[in-house]
């Protein structure tokens, strides 16, 4: 069974759309919108504190 864990400690259990409605997809995507947010967060939060700039590409 696919699960995510989150930061603070829930384990969130992948279940399959059942209700295809354009308001439960848009609950949906508000989730999903929501877990991209977090994770560029920690991407930028890790890239301000990399001191020898391992996070940049070759290419800046």
């Amino acid at each position: 069974m696919l699960s995510v864990l989150i930061p603070d400690g829930r384990v969130v259990y992948f279940s399959p759309l059942i209700d295809s409605g354009y308001e439960y997809l848009d609950q949906l995507n508000k989730v999903w919108v929501g877990d991209a947010i977090f994770v560029l967060d920690q991407v930028e939060k890790l890239a301000k504190n990399d001191p020898d700039q391992h996070s940049k590409s070759p290419r800046e």
